[in-house]
């Protein structure tokens, strides 16, 4: 990795630090019943294979009992093809055999930069621009969505993802706008429709009242330009 990129790195990860009490008074804390989309799943980070924070196609999939949680760019959004997983330890700052390592000056535990288990170490997930739009989604769907017309018979419209009641975000930095898609049929016209709640700053924010999603899009608010990072997502299906 070139100067710039861990420079880029190393300052997103500061701009993390300020959520960190937050975030660990929620996690102490009593979560809601069913799955966390966390982005510190050892296995999922082990299959991204991105010690370095620069997440790229095949995405965050993570496992939650039978289903799977993707986390991937929106290309509706400003595309950058990868998105970051920054390290939640502000002393994972300093490179080791061209990966991320334990600073231990940081630590307080020595000197020098100390090799680690990339995958063992909690991330959020941070933007490349303001614009940028990150999708949470959860498979295997159902398929269809299907509704019965006046004279018995059905129309169908085909789902993005399995549909979920999402309950709780965790804003790292922002402010963010986090946005809700669902699709239904008006008779037999398909109709999507996008819930959003606006402006959630640094912090733990209710969002069970978009209920029964197909997916999950968290983006910079507007009027915002900077970064923005977000972690845990608490659903149930």
């Amino acid at each position: 990795m070139n100067e710039n990129l861990l420079t880029r790195s190393i300052k997103l990860a500061a701009c993390g630090m300020a959520a960190a009490a937050a975030t660990l008074a929620y996690e102490g804390s009593a979560k809601a019943a069913g799955c966390n989309m966390s982005f510190n799943d050892y296995a999922a980070l082990s299959a991204a294979n991105e010690s370095v924070t620069f997440l790229l196609s095949p995405w965050y999939n993570q496992k939650c009992g039978p289903y799977t949680i993707t986390v991937k760019e929106n290309p509706a959004g400003e595309v950058s093809n990868h998105y970051h997983l920054m390290y939640e330890n502000a002393c994972v700052n300093c490179f080791v055999n061209g990966e991320f390592g334990l600073n231990r000056t940081c630590a307080g535990t020595g000197t020098g930069c100390q090799a680690i288990d990339n995958a063992a170490y909690a991330r959020y997930a941070g933007s490349m621009t303001h614009g940028q739009m990150i999708t949470m989604t959860v498979s295997p769907n159902p398929g269809q969505y299907c509704n019965t017309l006046p004279n018995g018979s059905q129309r169908c419209v085909s789902l993005v993802g399995r549909r979920f009641n999402p309950s709780l975000i965790v804003v790292k930095y922002g402010p963010v706008d986090v946005w809700a898609t669902k699709v239904y049929l008006v008779g037999s016209i398909p109709t999507k429709v996008d819930l959003v709640f606006r402006n959630l700053n640094t912090g733990v924010h209710d969002i069970s009242a978009l209920v029964t999603v197909d997916q999950i899009t968290v983006t910079g608010a507007a009027g915002f330009t900077g970064n923005f990072g977000f972690d845990n997502i608490y659903f149930t299906t």
